[in-house]
């Protein structure tokens, strides 16, 4: 958890200013942009209140009191109950941090501050790190981070922002066994102390270092390593053992990453570090293929939209983008049948409207298992359409209120938009 400590001292850095070669000089948290565009980029700004009698919303709010007159100071932001910077869940908290160390938005002494603010961060067990790269411009992320042991290996390091567990699953037993002929291929022999305290030395090999440092059984020392790796572990401790066992070989690493790529795995091996690259090999539910006519167009696009806020981590978006997707497959299949929809009408009656034009409404069947399962389509729908009223940013929320969703709730989220609008386009194609 960040504490309101660490937030406050990071806010002191704006409010101060950062150490550059001891010279303490001012950074504002907007970068290269001006701050209305910075914060137009994660808030909904127009329907924000404004503070000034005399001023409509916080848009016109902040460009009177930071570009006009410039009467606020540096660090407002983190102080200002709109954005709830000081009690957001992290991820909120980080996502705005994230946001100044953008690639388009920092200014040129931005590695100043980096540091400054991850020294902090890691305190509270988390730390910034660079992801991925676009035009040779690094891409931060944030992970856990041990105070103690610094560094950790990838099952425990990427679990804050990640599913270890379906990125590992990924790896079937025919790769895993390419892996472990790899690290034969490439095992050394290597001489080690026993113990720190030890004076002398030992000759082994380095996968007999790598059984050792991944805590693999007394009774399983003995074992092959590719039946180790393919039997006998997860394959997040496999991911585990590529790091410890990766150190300098830069032909090891080149053997594994044509692998992952091949494999259409996101990870790229860098030193002793995994990273996600590419969601886009993670398997995701699909909105299924109709592309012989114009319809559902709409509908696709919204559950585009929606898996890419999901891979963003922009939670509350994609909660909008959800019910949209439905919404526009219904309308799709109105419009078919001629089905007159007035402009304020709700979701739960265009459906019922739908459901009955097409023979699929719940008591067009005496099976009640169907029917039961008919009806709780309805059901999903609503609870969609109310999580999108209560919690979309959309809808211009952004308070302490709005639940902190799991990734496991987001993707049931997901799973259920896909399930639904498969069906609906399976009942429009007949």
């Amino acid at each position: 958890m960040i504490t309101q400590v660490t937030r406050t001292k990071i806010a002191s850095l704006f409010l101060n200013g950062i150490d550059v070669d001891w010279i303490t000089v001012p950074y504002l948290f907007s970068g290269n942009k001006d701050e209305v565009s910075f914060l137009a980029d994660l808030y909904n700004l127009k329907q924000m209140p404004s503070y000034d009698s005399r001023l409509k919303n916080a848009e016109e709010d902040i460009f009177q009191h930071r570009i006009r007159n410039y009467d606020w100071s540096n660090s407002w932001v983190f102080e200002d109950d709109r954005f709830n910077l000081k009690r957001c869940c992290d991820s909120e908290y980080l996502k705005f941090i994230l946001h100044i160390f953008a690639p388009d938005i920092r200014a040129s002494n931005w590695t100043n501050l980096y540091e400054q603010v991850n020294q902090l961060l890691r305190v509270d067990g988390v730390e910034l790190y660079e992801k991925d790269i676009i035009s040779n411009e690094p891409i931060f992320g944030y992970r856990k981070y041990d105070l103690v042991k610094g560094w950790q290996p990838f099952s425990i390091r990427e679990s804050m922002v990640h599913d270890v567990n379906a990125i590992a699953s990924l790896l079937k037993k025919e790769l895993l066994l390419a892996i472990a002929e790899s690290i034969q291929i490439h095992d050394i022999s290597v001489r080690t102390q026993p113990d720190y305290f030890d004076s002398y030395w030992v000759n082994s090999t380095a996968i007999e270092v790598l059984k050792e440092d991944l805590d693999i059984p007394e009774e399983l020392q003995e074992h092959d390593i590719k039946e180790i790796l393919t039997d006998k572990i997860s394959p997040c401790k496999v991911l585990d053992a590529l790091e410890l066992f990766a150190g300098n070989d830069e032909s090891f690493r080149v053997e594994i990453n044509d692998l992952f790529e091949r494999n259409k795995i996101p990870l790229k091996l860098l030193h002793k570090e995994l990273i996600v690259i590419d969601d886009r090999y993670i398997p995701h539910p699909m909105i299924i293929d109709a592309s012989s006519s114009k319809a559902f167009t709409a509908c696709r696009q919204a559950f585009d939209s929606m898996r890419a806020c999901i891979d963003r981590g922009e939670y509350l978006d994609a909660v909008h983008y959800s019910i949209t997707a439905i919404d526009s497959a219904l309308k799709d299949m109105a419009k078919e049948k001629n089905i007159q929809i007035a402009q304020d009408c709700k979701i739960l009656d265009l459906q019922n409207s739908v459901f009955q034009a097409y023979g699929i409404h719940p008591g067009s069947t005496q099976n009640t298992l169907i029917r039961n399962i008919s009806g709780s389509i309805t059901k999903i729908v609503s609870s969609l359409s109310k999580l999108r009223n209560y919690y979309s940013s959309a809808h211009g929320n952004s308070s302490e209120e709005i639940p902190e969703y799991t990734k496991a709730q987001i993707n049931l989220l997901a799973d259920s938009t896909a399930t639904i609008c498969n069906y609906l386009i399976s009942v429009f194609y007949g």
